[in-house]
């Protein structure tokens, strides 16, 4: 990675992404719809994360 772009990685600021909210059991919770606040989605700060590259397969055949 160049120095360019490990510069450009610290200063991005990360990002908040919205997941569904678990409780402590790890279940879903549903959203009350008496309320305004969707309580079934949360906001969560993270990192932006970079793709990850695919692994060929072999193209001969073992076993014969």
């Amino acid at each position: 990675m160049s120095w360019l772009k490990s510069f450009l990685k610290f200063i991005t600021p990360l990002s908040y992404i919205e997941v569904r909210a678990r409780d402590v059991k790890g279940r879903y919770i549903a959203d009350d719809p008496t309320t305004i606040k969707n309580e079934a989605y949360k906001k969560v700060l993270r990192k932006k994360t970079n793709p990850t590259k695919k692994k060929e397969k072999s193209t001969y055949k073992t076993g014969l």
